[in-house]
């Protein structure tokens, strides 16, 4: 999706990133807000592509602790939930913050409901790591805060 109102949809939908990916097999392709809407297609190009990976960011923007526990469900913690599934690679997804879109401690906390613990390490770290090649730096207060 587009926050600006001059976006063009039709250069937000994720299945453009599909005809690039195979074009550059050597670049990394991050498909911002698990390409919200199309997340089934952007899961796609996702479990497709080895080269592209996406960020669950901002799926719904603001403070959502003011929404009821259903609707967090419905509009963030499933379609997370179900990518993730789909894709079946947890090395494919991380964490985003879109801050100061979203108000982080429960968009954190939804998220947290939508991947397995066991795979916390990788998307809410290790795979920002490798995807952008940030120095490798194992320190416990990286990690301190995903654990919980």
């Amino acid at each position: 999706d587009t926050y600006d109102v001059d976006g063009k949809l039709k250069y937000a939908d994720p299945l453009t990133i599909d005809e690039v990916a195979i074009q550059f097999r050597k670049v990394k392709f991050v498909i911002a807000h698990l390409g919200n809407p199309w997340i089934h297609s952007a899961a796609e190009v996702i479990y497709k592509n080895p080269n592209v990976y996406a960020d669950v960011s901002a799926l719904l923007v603001g403070d959502i602790s003011k929404l009821s526990s259903s609707e967090v469900d419905e509009y963030v913690v499933k379609p997370i939930r179900w990518a993730f599934g789909y894709i079946s690679d947890p090395t494919k997804l991380m964490y985003g913050t879109d801050f100061p879109l979203a108000n982080m401690k429960p968009y954190l906390a939804a998220v947290k409901q939508a991947i397995p613990k066991e795979h916390w390490a990788k998307v809410f770290y290790e795979n920002a790591m490798y995807v952008f090649k940030f120095p490798r730096s194992e320190t416990k207060q990286a990690l301190s805060g995903i654990k919980k």
